[in-house]
């Protein structure tokens, strides 16, 4: 099994629903920080910011995927995205939405 997820994210104006004519990057959403001791800044991250995580491609079969963690019955995904501007949640949440309706 295997998919590929394709998809293209504009920014729309809210009132008509038409996409913007402005080019966005990630540079708009994304703010540059110095750190001068990555080192140091690693370890002051709390466990709370760790991310475990089981990929399907190291499971050979569905059967594998869902029989790995007891009481799975289903494979499913969850996304997480923070900002400050909700727009950018709904923009990118969409995306992906309209992406799984065409796969399905």
């Amino acid at each position: 099994l295997s998919c590929t997820m394709k998809y293209t994210v504009k920014d729309c104006d809210p009132a008509t629903g038409e996409p913007d004519n402005e080019e966005v990057t990630v540079s708009v959403h994304v703010q540059k920080v110095l750190k001068l001791n990555w080192s140091v800044s690693w370890k002051e991250i709390s466990n709370e910011n760790e991310l475990e995580d089981r990929y399907i491609s190291s499971m050979p079969t569905l059967k594998d995927a869902t029989s790995s963690d007891p009481g799975t019955t289903a494979i499913t995904m969850q996304l997480t995205i923070c900002s400050t501007d909700q727009s950018v949640v709904q923009v990118i949440a969409l995306a992906i939405e309209e992406t799984f309706i065409y796969f399905y």
